[in-house]
Order: structure tokens, then sequence, then C-alpha cells
């Protein structure tokens, strides 16, 4: 199943996924000076960040073994810039790797004539599906009188500490794509790769209130594979620039 989505600088589209990773990345600084450059691509570890604030205020550190690496990419081209942050994995033991595939954009940009200051923010969820009734609110798109799942992806990674036993496959792995530009820094694309993903399905209902209930899980689905494709285009005629998110999804 393929999806495809566009979007320009005025739009929002909102998401987050939860999976275990067994692939390691290693970490990058990530310096102030960074946001003056053109562009750049960095994995950077997170957890760093969280102890030197810790030491600097006088905080408990988090454990030295703890880790979150995440793939950056950074775009600054006439006016907008753009930064994207994709969780690579998570590290809380030796050995031991989990990992959230977050997929998150920020936009910032002048609106007309620089009057003001815009930032516009897009993130990877959860994968969903929907069946309309009858007092489907709005056909062909789900709302609270529709019936919903939500589809939440984990997995476990035993492998390491049971070398000799035989574990369903459970093992996700990431891989990332680097951030490329055309001759004239006006198209760039970048990605991330997920294989391997284990996801539980559980039913959901939005009530009244715009609160969300869930059920107990109804299904367990794999997935071979879960892309996502980035292309920033920007047009210095018009003045605007379109991000395309493409997703793969192979069951």
């Amino acid at each position: 199943m393929m999806k495809n989505k566009v979007l320009q600088v005025f739009i929002l589209v909102a998401c987050l996924l939860t999976t275990l990773s067994v692939t390691p990345a290693s970490a990058d600084d990530l310096l102030k000076t960074d946001f003056q450059e053109e562009s750049f691509a960095k994995t950077v570890d997170y957890f760093e960040y969280a102890r030197a604030w810790a030491l600097l205020n006088g905080l408990p550190k988090p454990q030295n073994y703890w880790h979150a690496n995440v793939y950056m990419t950074y775009v600054n081209k006439m006016g907008l810039q753009m930064l994207y942050a994709g969780l690579r994995n998570i590290s809380l033991a030796n050995q031991v790797y989990l990992t959230i595939p977050m997929q998150t954009i920020l936009l910032h940009y002048k609106t007309d004539n620089n009057s003001r200051d815009a930032l516009v923010a897009s993130s990877f969820l959860m994968l969903m599906g929907f069946n309309d009734t009858a007092k489907s609110i709005y056909p062909d798109s789900p709302d609270r009188n529709d019936t919903l799942w939500a589809s939440f992806s984990f997995g476990v990674n035993l492998q390491q500490i049971f070398p000799n036993a035989s574990f369903p496959a459970f093992n996700s792995k990431s891989e990332v794509f680097p951030l490329t530009s055309s001759e004239d820094g006006l198209t760039w694309k970048w990605g991330m790769k997920y294989t391997n993903l284990t996801a539980l399905w559980v039913t959901t209902h939005i009530t009244e209130e715009n609160e969300t209930d869930t059920s107990r899980p109804w299904g367990l689905a794999t997935y071979d594979e879960l892309t996502f494709n980035y292309t920033l285009s920007i047009d210095p005629d018009t003045h605007k620039a379109t991000i395309t998110q493409n997703h793969v999804t192979t069951l």
C-alpha cells in the first residue's frame, strides 16, 4: 500500500509510531553555528544534551549508557528554514536498542512583507483505519461516529540475551536516506526506512468531548517495510515552498 501526501507550508499533518530496533547509530555534535549553514544532515544523541542540561542545572543526570539517536536534516534557503528529525533508536541498557520512528518536520518562514514569523509542524503519529457508519459526520473521513482502528507498532529484541533461541520476527531496523539537493539548491530529498515492524491494532472511540477511548487489542500485524520519502521544492518565482511526503507500507 502506498500513500502520497503533499504538504504546503500552511498545511499540518500529525503522526507518531513506536517500535523496537537493533541497529545502533553513531552520534554527531549539533552546534548552534550549524543553523547558519545552507544545510546539514547529522545523527544527534539527545541524551547527551539531557546530561549537559542536568549538570548545568543541578538535576539528576541520565545514565551515561542511555542514548537517543535522532537523524536530523536542515535546509536554510531563500528565507525558509526546514528542520527534520527522525528517531533512529534509543538505548537504555547495554546492547539493548529501542526505536520510536518519530517523523517530525518544522518549517519557519516570514509571512508576506516579512510582517510575522510563521511556524508549521508535521509529525507522523500512527497508522489508522476507519469504517464509515450511517451516522458518519464526514463521509470518507474518520470522525467520532465511525468505527476507528489505531495501529501502534512495537518489537521485542531478545536475541542478544538468548542467542541460541528462536523468536518471532520482532526485530526492527531503520535505514537513513541521506540528504541530497539539486544543482540549483531548490529541490531537496531525504528519508528513512523501517523494516520488520510488528503492530498492535486496537479500536478507538472519540467522545462528544473530543476525548479518545481505546478498547482491548483486536489484532496483530507485521509490516515488512514502512518508508518515509521527503521532497522539499522551492519556487523562487511564486515564493512558495512545497514538501511532498511519500509513505510506503508493505505488509
